[in-house]
């Protein structure tokens, strides 16, 4: 029973997703981009890198780090009674995720890191980067609402019918629907009342995936 993947556990984890939403986008014909915010080591990655390859789908991969670790907690998430991270945890230099990749059987031509913290680094100049847009598939790991917030602002127009919307942190700081990535979303879904999301799977121990639905005036650039 605790193997049943219909039951929220670490059996059907990151590895399991990857795979689950690589067959969705190829069943639906969903073509673009792979866009991941907070890459880490890249473990998440080269796990979607490495699905992408098995079902043969041409999907270019971009991912979006500090490569300095977390930001202090502000906003909602200072508030007392949840679990914060120190300003700097998860650090990991570009060069330590780009030799962690290889580690991981992704060459370095398939894919582009932006640096950065959101804030300074989600610039407009970066919807010109060829493959960025349209997306089908983003994965949110940004722990905190104010980063989660600057990455779906950024995301917004990238969106298409039927890209799939994957928040990994959505039920930490207890599930509290006011904060962390779980806040921004429902403040971002306030604040875009045309684009709808159906659930799609959890996985983990505290990610959700969504599919996004767009009428035509929502349509991002192609």
């Amino acid at each position: 029973m605790l193997r049943d993947p219909s039951i929220r556990s670490q059996h059907f984890g990151g590895e399991q997703m990857a795979n689950l939403a690589a067959q969705f986008l190829e069943t639906n014909e969903i073509r673009g981009s792979y866009l991941e915010f907070g890459v880490y080591r890249g473990s998440t990655f080269a796990q979607f890198y490495h699905a992408f390859r098995r079902r043969r789908l041409d999907v270019p991969m971009f991912g979006f780090d500090s490569f300095r670790g977390l930001p202090s907690a502000g906003d909602v998430d200072a508030d007392p009674g949840f679990r914060r991270y120190a300003e700097g945890y998860f650090a990991c230099s570009e060069a330590e995720a780009r030799t962690a990749l290889g580690y991981r059987r992704v060459p370095a031509d398939a894919y582009t890191l932006i640096p950065g913290f959101y804030e300074d680094s989600l610039s407009p100049a970066l919807y010109q980067r060829p493959g960025l847009s349209p997306a089908a598939l983003v994965f949110l790991d940004c722990f905190y609402y104010r980063s989660t917030r600057a990455a779906l602002r950024f995301i917004t127009p990238t969106l298409q019918d039927g890209t799939v919307l994957m928040c990994n942190s959505y039920f930490r700081f207890k599930a509290h629907p006011d904060h962390g990535g779980r806040g921004a979303l429902a403040e971002w879904c306030r604040q875009h009342p045309t684009i709808g999301l159906t659930e799609y799977a959890k996985f983990g121990t505290t990610g959700i995936a969504f599919v996004a639905h767009l009428t035509a005036d929502d349509a991002g650039p192609a």
